[in-house]
């Protein structure tokens, strides 16, 4: 099996609650795609093109979504839509901003 995936794709999205949605919040992307079998020649059919899974990312930017979490189901549901996997993850990071605490950032992780 291989798993193919990128990391840290950076949108602007407008997402979160009431004063988050004022302006478009930094919102970072991970996706991983594990295939069945073991890619062992340089072959094109035995692999997908990833910069598909791109995208699907910067559709996005189109659609109405409040929550990283849900962010993330839509992005999985889409890739999954691609071609078989035998598993996807999706993961969604923010830096949530006027929390009053020092925080790294809030994430959503979904697989499927």
């Amino acid at each position: 099996m291989v798993r193919i995936g990128l990391k840290n794709i950076e949108i602007p999205l407008i997402i979160g609650f009431d004063k988050e949605r004022k302006h478009p919040q930094r919102i970072y992307i991970d996706i991983f795609c594990t295939i069945e079998g073991q890619v062992l020649k340089d072959n094109l059919n035995e692999t997908f093109d990833y910069t598909k899974l791109v995208e699907i990312v910067k559709e996005m930017k189109n659609e109405e979504i409040y929550t990283i979490e849900g962010l993330a189901h839509r992005i999985l549901e889409k890739v999954k839509k691609m071609r078989e996997f035998r598993s996807v993850e999706v993961y969604v990071r923010k830096h949530p901003e006027d929390m009053g605490i020092n925080l790294d950032y809030a994430e959503a992780k979904v697989e499927g």
